[in-house]
């Protein structure tokens, strides 16, 4: 009875693997086809797919600790929620070791930036996506951005990692998640 049920969890867990390899094939086709890759959409996205890389991660936190009060929670949140969200993020792709995308050559040559040359550990989740998720999660929830604002620059950085062929969707719906789960941890039982 045991290892029946034990089989009909594989195979489940089988069927979401596919569905989820599936969608992220079709995605990545489509953005591979449909998107240009010329001009200032090009620069565009360079700017959201390297925005939440390690320096300019710190000058975004920099910049939001610099309008908070000083005091441990502050600082924790600018400093200890980045580094904890790069930890998880590398932990998890230790852990899973998803592969990233293969590179199309054609789309490669076409590109003025070859970010996807630079990234040489594994995919999943989107370390960038879960940093974008937690900074804009964070200034909506203590600051009150506009929930519509940090919605389009979080989705345009996950958009951009898959544009530059640096991930699956589901790697940046992952991160993402993350990155936003912690900020809501955070603000609701950490933050001042």
């Amino acid at each position: 009875m045991i290892t029946i049920l034990k089989k009909q969890e594989m195979m489940s867990i089988c069927g979401i693997k596919r569905a989820i390899h599936s969608f992220d094939q079709k995605f990545c086709s489509i953005v591979n086809r449909h998107t240009q890759a010329w001009g200032v959409f090009q620069y565009i996205m360079a700017l959201f797919a390297s925005a939440f890389n390690n320096k300019q991660a710190l000058l975004l936190w920099g910049c939001v600790l610099w309008y908070l009060p000083l005091n441990p929670a502050s600082i924790f949140a600018c400093v200890g929620l980045p580094a904890l969200t790069l930890i998880l993020t590398l932990i998890s792709k230790k852990v899973i070791s998803r592969p990233r995308p293969e590179a199309c050559s054609k789309r490669t040559e076409i590109l003025k930036y070859n970010l996807r040359g630079i990234e040489k550990n594994h995919s999943m989740p989107s370390g960038d996506s879960a940093q974008a998720a937690l900074f804009w999660s964070f200034l909506h929830l203590n600051f009150e951005f506009p929930l519509w604002v940090c919605f389009i620059m979080t989705v345009s950085t996950m958009f951009s990692r898959i544009y530059y062929m640096c991930h699956f969707p589901s790697d940046t719906i992952i991160g993402a998640i993350l990155g936003t789960s912690l900020a809501i941890i955070y603000t609701n039982h950490i933050m001042i």
